[in-house]
């Protein structure tokens, strides 16, 4: 008699799973032919199981009712070339999810009961081909729920525009990826715990949004993501707005996911007042324009940052774990312009960027890049400028690097004018170690309140390769990196000094000379020492006749590279002509290899 009552009682429930069972759809092939999914639409359903990954085909439409529930296995795309019309009510939404996920209309799909759970990113996108047809697809009161498998977006858009209205996109790796050049009307949509950014855009992606929502359920980033790769057309970053949290924002920050490179005759501008956070290592590499102008309004600086940087962006803390992480030194990359370039930096505000020895956090090879009215603090160095070129460089202040604010070559002749450097490691010019081909000069540089400021040679030594010649100014002071340094002379050396104005080429470490004296700012710390950095060595290349050093000290040198011998003067097979010179504190003072015959 009780198991008979335990039966009768259980029977409606085993009806309802009937019901339900009979209610679920596989799906296992592409749409060749006008459907409609749903309670009453042509192929009958409650739930629809996508097994494995379908199109909807070119000149074909796929309806789904309100009511109905989508579910993929993992992995599955659902891939629109033809049109994908969801359209759901207030009271019944449509929903694409996991199979796994048993909290819907849909029940336990899987009947595995609670063995497995729905997870982000367990499915892979619904699709919208740059084939199908223009605003011919809609999605309106949708749930889509953990999608984007293989870091696709839930929504995927290929150079598309069609409609998301008041949806609600969930636990996704992204929740909406616009590609190309794609322009879906976003509207009335909130999208919540993405893994990444709740959008991610292509450059030339231009979506149009309206009351979009990232929602306080917090994505991993609270930003519009910026996918790198290669622009190959023009392209402008403008303001972008939306809600985050409940909180209406005009500006939200763009977070960019690796590296950009702008190729030969395409373009970027980026608008005033837009702020840009790279994820770690992400550089802008520009062969082709990049515009960065911001103006003097309020709000209308440029800025790129740390990801980790709480002080800069809307919102600003754009990685939403409060003061967990802070922003550090080489956080990303660098702007790196590079011959047949073209661009202009203005009014921009770069922090926390390269630490590399060789490289500042704006770099210009071959390409004069003018830079004015900016801030670039917290990197190795700030301006990195290379080549025989001459950019105008004015009204910037750079700050808190670990080397010197500026790198160059000796063959530059960039212009400063309003510079200013507060808290660097090394207050001086810094000369790259290189082999020069141009006739170059050092010449006497009043920067940031420093009438002749020092100059330090940092990454190894100087080759002046034949028959380029290098001419130092009278009053020049050249100091150099600890074991390094040094100048090889292939080609000529005029270091032409005066009774009054010595040419000084010492040791970092040496307080007595330049301008400021204590260039590496330790007080007394370090103190300079026989062998600091290496020799001035003239080779059998030499030009003779023009080569000469008057009047200059040469402090501190005579450290062993190879097989220089530690001396302060190489002469190779060469006969430059040596006057009125102090050799100081060098291991030894002159070597002589070959048939040297230096006039000294």
């Amino acid at each position: 008699m009780r198991s008979l009552r335990a039966l009768l009682l259980a029977l409606p429930l085993l009806l309802l799973a009937g019901i339900a069972q009979a209610q679920t759809v596989n799906i296992t092939s592409s749409l060749a032919a006008d459907q409609t999914w749903g309670p009453t639409g042509t192929v009958v359903g409650q739930t629809f199981w996508i097994k494995n990954s379908i199109a909807i085909n070119s000149g074909v439409t796929l309806k789904i009712q309100a009511g109905t529930v989508v579910k993929f296995n993992p992995g599955c795309q659902l891939l629109v070339y033809g049109a994908l019309r969801a359209i759901g009510s207030a009271v019944d939404t449509v929903v694409f999810t996991s199979y796994k996920d048993d909290n819907n209309r849909g029940g336990d799909t899987n009947g595995d009961g609670n063995a497995t759970q729905p997870a982000v990113a367990d499915w892979n996108s619904i699709v919208f081909a740059s084939t199908s047809s223009a605003f011919a697809s809609r999605l309106h009161v949708c749930d889509i729920r953990y999608g984007g498998s293989s870091a696709y977006g839930a929504l995927t858009f290929q150079s598309i525009s069609d409609s998301v209205s008041n949806c609600v996109v969930r636990r996704s790796y992204y929740g909406i990826d616009c590609q190309g050049t794609a322009a879906p009307v976003l509207s009335n949509t909130s999208i919540e715990a993405s893994t990444l950014t709740p959008i991610v855009l292509d450059f030339t992606a231009a979506p149009v949004l309206s009351s979009l929502v990232f929602s306080s359920s917090n994505n991993g980033y609270d930003a519009f993501g910026l996918r790198g790769g290669t622009l190959t057309g023009a392209a402008t970053l403008p303001k972008r707005g939306a809600t985050v949290g409940i909180n209406p924002i005009a500006n939200v920050t763009y977070v960019l996911i690796g590296g950009l490179t702008i190729n030969a005759g395409a373009s970027l501008t980026v608008n005033p007042g837009v702020v840009i956070k790279p994820t770690p290592g992400a550089a802008i590499g520009v062969y082709g324009n990049l515009t960065m102008n911001g103006t003097a309004a309020a709000g209308d600086t440029i800025t790129i940052t740390s990801i980790n940087d709480d002080n800069f962006g809307f919102p600003n803390d754009t990685n939403n774990n409060g003061s967990i992480t802070a922003p550090q030194r080489g956080d990303w990359g660098y702007i790196n312009f590079v011959a047949g370039s073209t661009g202009s930096l203005s009014r921009c505000r770069l922090k926390f960027g390269s630490t590399g020895s060789s490289n500042g956090v704006v770099n210009m090879t071959g390409v004069a890049i003018p830079v004015n009215n900016s801030l670039i603090s917290d990197a190795a160095h700030g301006i990195g400028i290379f080549g025989a070129i001459t950019p105008v460089i004015s009204n910037v202040q750079i700050n808190n690097c670990t080397s010197t604010p500026i790198l160059m070559s000796v063959a530059a002749n960039p212009t400063f004018s309003g510079i200013n450097f507060l808290a660097n490691s090394i207050t001086a010019l810094g000369l790259q170690a290189e082999a020069v081909s141009n006739d170059s000069r050092i010449a006497v540089r009043n920067i940031a309140g420093y009438a002749n400021i020092t100059y330090c040679i940092l990454n190894g030594g100087i080759q002046m390769v034949s028959p380029a010649k290098l001419t130092i100014d009278p009053g020049i002071v050249i100091k150099n990196q600890l074991g390094s340094g040094g100048f090889q002379i292939d080609g000529a050396l005029v270091a032409n000094g005066k009774p009054d104005s010595l040419i000084v080429f010492t040791s970092l470490y040496d307080d007595q000379y330049g301008l400021p004296a204590d260039t590496n700012g330790d007080g007394a710390t370090t103190t300079p020492a026989t062998g600091n950095w290496t020799y001035i060595r003239f080779t059998a290349t030499t030009n003779d006749a023009v080569s000469k050093m008057n009047w200059c000290r040469i402090s501190y040198c005579g450290a062993q590279v190879y097989d220089s011998g530690p001396c302060a003067l190489w002469f190779t097979s060469a006969a430059p002509t040596i006057t009125n010179c102090s050799i100081f504190k060098s291991y030894y003072g002159m070597r002589f290899d070959g048939d040297a015959s230096a006039s000294v």
